[in-house]
């Protein structure tokens, strides 16, 4: 999450041990252990060696960049990112050149798309249906500090391995200015992260590293 935007975004903060059911195993809660960063300057230059730093650092099983999408009142899982064109100038007043994505992340290397290894639709799919909010499968994260985190984060993955697994999605959420909103976009974050992790039990069986993630 970004600091200007940092107080509306319905995080589940208090929260972060939470014993959440994912939908793959409805009769057993899971521990799952959220370990949330303090919100990130909308500034392109620090973003590229501060989230693989973190990533390192916390070896997550999965992650969930949140930021807001003004003007939307659903909540989108978006599915993808891309290398090149962040051409608007960030809070300093700088822009990403193409030229500096190609020097960070070389086109023989990284491809000018990453996509999660979720499948947003599914992840949908699994969040269902809800009269207080509407989660939505999307592929517009676009081309300004969500989209630069997003493929920053997904191309610290691809570096791991080529073609690798991904487990990374962004979610845009709408503007919370109120307290009910709040809470039905922390029941909208807490849907997603779920989802996530049932996704993730699915495809790795009950193994659950002791490490923190």
């Amino acid at each position: 999450m970004f600091a200007p935007f940092s107080l509306p975004l319905p995080l589940p903060l208090p929260l972060p041990v939470l014993p959440l059911t994912p939908t793959s195993r409805p009769n057993k809660p899971t521990q799952i252990r959220i370990i949330t960063h303090t919100p990130l300057s909308v500034a392109y230059a620090p973003l590229p060696p501060l989230i693989p730093h973190h990533i390192s650092t916390h070896a997550p099983h999965m992650v969930l960049h949140v930021g807001l999408h003004g003007g939307h009142t659903s909540y989108d899982i978006e599915q993808s990112s891309g290398r090149l064109g962040y051409s608007m100038p960030d809070v300093d007043g700088e822009r990403w050149s193409d030229e500096l994505s190609e020097e960070v992340w070389p086109s023989g290397i990284f491809p000018d798309s990453l996509v999660s290894t979720f499948d947003v639709a599914e992840v949908q799919r699994r969040c269902g249906k809800n009269e207080r909010f509407e989660v939505k499968a999307s592929d517009g994260v676009g081309r300004y500090l969500c989209g630069f985190v997003y493929y920053t984060s997904l191309a610290n993955y691809e570096s791991m391995e080529k073609g690798g697994e991904k487990p990374v999605l962004f979610l845009h959420t709408p503007f919370c200015p109120t307290q009910e909103d709040l809470d039905k976009g922390r029941e909208a974050v807490i849907k997603v992260v779920e989802s996530m992790v049932s996704i993730w039990l699915e495809r790795n069986g009950e193994k659950i590293s002791t490490r923190n993630g």
